[in-house]
């Protein structure tokens, strides 16, 4: 499994934008295979602030899911609409348990 964490800070004038790029780029990167979930949430506190999360089968299917052309579309897309680069982590190997506690 692995798993990709981040934040993208946008220009406050950007948020309708972003969420229709958004919008596009998930309802087909969730037709992936490998992809076991992709979204991005708006933080309530902060509202240019967007949170990502992405659950992905393996590191073949994350390469896989970053040569597509509608990731190219919404990587140009998004250069306008950020007010400094995504910051995102991979985690790798990550073991998935249900519940908060063993």
């Amino acid at each position: 499994m692995v798993l990709v964490t981040g934040t993208v800070r946008l220009r406050p004038e950007a948020r309708d934008a972003f969420a229709g790029s958004a919008r596009t780029v998930v309802a087909a990167t969730l037709e992936e295979p490998g992809c076991h979930a992709y979204g991005f949430a708006f933080d309530v506190g902060d509202p240019d602030l967007v949170r990502v999360h992405e659950e992905w089968e393996d590191a073949e299917a994350l390469r896989s899911h970053l040569d597509t052309p509608h990731v190219a579309v919404f990587s140009a897309a998004l250069g306008p609409l950020v007010a400094s680069p995504p910051q995102l982590t991979r985690w790798v190997g990550a073991e998935a348990r249900p519940g908060l506690t063993d």
